[in-house]
């Protein structure tokens, strides 16, 4: 259009050139050089098309133009102004702004609807922002307002109602179904019913709709029907939305709302914190939420089990608690409840932070008067004639057997002791003799246990209090940077070392405090050093009491062991298939307790050696192996043979076999490492046991004899510091404090 202007302008001022009336031409030209400058630009606007009217009204006032040139001149300006305005008339035609403010209820609709449709209806969560884009076109009308007290006041109004919106309307909405999701995929082995691959809902137990809310529903019929499930990663993935000058990012108000509410959950229910540090990592995992830390313990606020409590029952404790030595932890046997309670070290170091460090020598005093009741009866078990005869025997035979070729013990003969042992009767609950005493040994184990997890609670303890710490051998004493060492004098022969010290250059409280300070960091030293052994203490005070001629019959406790490994592998097989079934009572999965306590036994009574040329192990090994084969041999026959039915029965008899084989070497691996824990104390304590003689032996029965005559352990009382207060208790603990300050 300005080509086709500029050409009939072009045309009139060449003739106009050409004309002899100078006067008049000049005036033409001029007029016309105007009009070629305002529609020569780029982009014409408004005045620079009336500034062109206006000089080719001027240029024709002498009838400069033709008639046929000045209406094709009309037409194209008029062209020319429409083209200039259109772009006007369209922002005007468009501007929902004020539509949007005046009807409301299309925002909260679209974001509604932006989150009840699915992504293949044409809707996606990126239209959000283009919506509230149009918000921002009635700021301009809003801001020219004159009825409140300042324009902003009603701008400030409406932003917040579309903020407000758009939290209800997306934001709320999303934040719960994140949640409902990551809850969902965290106790996915909890749900009864998987959800259905061939539908986009989800669908839950009893026949009801995963949203009783959705129209889609039948709660009259029962019957369910797929609901669409929400996928939060578009919504994420949007940048930060402006919404009239405030903006607002999803992904942040969903971090955001996850970390408060991760927060507040661990408060309620702290035991369930690594559930919510689950739920924490799958978010970060599957949409990159970066959640703030807690800030909470990562485990439990509690203190869990006590220890003053589990020392005042600790006969019912080491009963009915399983023990596991190698994540050392205490589990419940059995439980009314659907939780079984457990005790780890978290909970003894807590225990020992309430009541001090003096309840660890207080453990080791009930310890000490628990077993000498426990010995007491394992003397009687191994005194009784039906037992020691057989002990007798099976010493005789073995020492026919070693002379042959084999050298080991047999297996059979293991066998062949507990069977007899079952003959002899049946207590009410259905076990035998040989049971109750395995079940003794595994408390006696347990108690063992017990005495290393204080231990470990003590050296935790120790480690959180001085972990501030520098180097504990190149500390030096406060007290001493308390005082001015330049003008201490040079000490003579006559001048003791106290008075090397300078003066002070500090206040007497401050020095006090510096003493205070020194001492207990000289506490914590010599509390929770590495030294202290109380495994080599309570080994060394039963070694020297049970090494006289007076306790000969516990001196075939070692032939024993086959037969007690044999009937706890027995055990073992029985509780862990419990597992497995409804019908859980007697399962259990960590039975430690009686490798400690066999351990235990072997190093008090220093037949470790014993024990070891039995090769029990080896003889087990070869015995399982030898059987395998031969039911390897008969189930391969069977299958040549086409007896189909009895090659089955011998698979099952080949997987008894390899089951029991795996249970006699993990026996043997945590016997091996449990037997790790007193192979200094068993050294030490057989080397005070020949150099003691008969003095060793006459005051070990005393002590036991003494400490046995005790009611029970669980009628003694415990002290608000930790100390023991019993009649009996007192010859105990000097043993035990004898024992320790000599091995310190």
């Amino acid at each position: 259009v300005v080509a086709q202007i500029l050409a009939a302008v072009k045309v009139t001022k060449h003739r106009m050139s050409l004309s002899r009336q100078q006067r008049n031409s000049i005036d033409v030209l001029g007029c016309i050089s105007v009009v070629e400058q305002c529609l020569g630009c780029a982009s014409p606007t408004t005045r620079n098309i009336t500034s062109a009217r206006v000089a080719l009204s001027l240029a024709n006032h002498s009838g400069t133009f033709r008639d046929e040139e000045l209406s094709q001149l009309v037409v194209l300006l008029r062209r020319l102004e429409f083209i200039t305005e259109l772009q006007a008339r369209i922002a005007s035609a468009t501007e929902f702004g004020p539509l949007l403010y005046q009807h409301r209820v299309i925002v909260d609709t679209f974001l509604a609807s932006v989150v009840a449709t699915t992504s293949g209806a044409g809707i996606t969560p990126a239209t959000i922002q283009s919506v509230l884009s149009c918000v921002s076109d009635c700021k301009s009308s809003l801001l020219l307002s004159r009825h409140l007290e300042t324009p902003d006041m009603l701008l400030q109004a409406f932003q917040k109602q579309l903020c407000d919106a758009l939290q209800e309307k997306v934001i709320n909405v999303l934040c719960s179904a994140v949640e409902t999701e990551l809850r969902l995929s965290t106790h996915s082995h909890l749900q009864l019913n998987p959800r259905n691959p061939y539908h986009e809902g989800s669908t839950t137990a009893a026949g009801t709709s995963s949203s009783n809310n959705s129209p889609a529903s039948s709660g009259t019929t029962g019957t369910t029907v797929a609901t669409t499930t929400l996928d939060p990663l578009p919504f994420l993935l949007l940048p930060p939305i402006n919404c009239l000058g405030k903006v607002v990012h999803i992904k942040r108000c969903v971090e955001q709302y996850l970390s408060q509410m991760f927060y507040a959950m661990t408060v309620v229910a702290p035991h369930d914190s690594h559930t919510y540090q689950e739920m924490r990592a799958l978010a970060l995992h599957k949409w990159g939420l970066h959640t703030h830390n807690t800030g909470l313990p990562a485990h439990t606020t509690h203190q869990g089990v006590d220890v003053l409590e589990v020392v005042r029952q600790l006969s019912v404790f080491v009963r009915c608690y399983h023990y596991s030595l190698s994540q050392q932890v205490f589990v419940e046997a059995e439980s009314n409840s659907k939780h079984l309670n457990t005790l780890n070290i978290t909970h003894i170091a807590n225990s020992i932070r309430t009541h001090g460090a003096g309840i660890i020598n207080s453990t080791v005093n009930f310890t000490y008067q628990f077993l000498v009741s426990k010995f007491k009866v394992l003397s009687q078990f191994l005194f009784d004639e039906q037992i020691k005869s057989r002990l007798i025997k099976d010493k005789k035979h073995w020492k026919q057997v070693r002379t042959a070729e084999e050298k080991w013990f047999p297996f059979e003969r293991a066998e062949k002791f507990n069977l007899g042992i079952r003959k002899l009767g049946m207590n009410p609950d259905g076990l035998s003799y040989l049971d109750q005493f395995r079940g003794l040994v595994t408390q006696m184990g347990n108690t063992m246990g017990y005495v290393r997890l204080v231990r470990s609670g003590g050296l935790r303890c120790s480690s959180n209090t001085i972990r501030f710490l520098p180097d504990l051998s190149k500390l030096k004493p406060f007290a001493d940077l308390c005082h001015d060492t330049r003008s201490t004098p040079v000490p003579n022969d006559d001048q003791s070392n106290t008075d090397d010290i300078g003066k002070p250059t500090v206040s007497k409280q401050t020095l006090e405090a510096a003493c205070n300070l020194d001492t207990v960091i000289q506490n914590l030293q010599q509390t929770f050093h590495q030294d202290t052994d109380y495994f080599k203490i309570l080994v060394e005070v039963f070694s020297s009491a049970l090494s006289g001629e007076k306790n000969s019959h516990l001196r075939n406790f070692y032939l024993l062991v086959p037969a007690l490994s044999l009937n706890f592998v027995h055990y073992a097989i029985t509780a862990k298939d419990l597992l497995r079934k409804k019908n859980k009572t007697g399962a259990a999965f960590t039975m430690d307790g009686f490798a400690m306590g066999v351990a235990y036994l072997l190093s008090v009574l220093g037949q470790g050696p014993q024990f070891d040329s039995l090769h029990w192990w080896s003889g087990v090994r070869r015995y399982f192996i030898a059987h395998t084969e031969k039911v390897e041999q008969q189930r391969s026959s069977c299958l040549a043979s086409g007896d189909s039915k009895l090659a089955e029965t011998l698979s099952l008899t080949l997987a008894r076999l390899q089951q029991h084989q795996q249970e006699y070497e993990l026996l043997y691996l945590t016997l091996t490492s449990a037997r790790g824990f007193f192979r200094g104390a068993s050294c030490s304590s057989s080397d005070d046991a020949s150099a003691a003689g008969a003095e060793g032996s006459t005051k070990g029965d005393g002590s036991v004899a003494s400490a046995s005559g005790s009611p029970s352990c669980a009628s003694d009382k415990v002290e608000k510091d930790g100390g023991v207060k019993s009649g009996d208790s007192s010859n105990t603990s000097s043993k035990i404090n004898a024992t320790h300050d000599q091995n310190k």
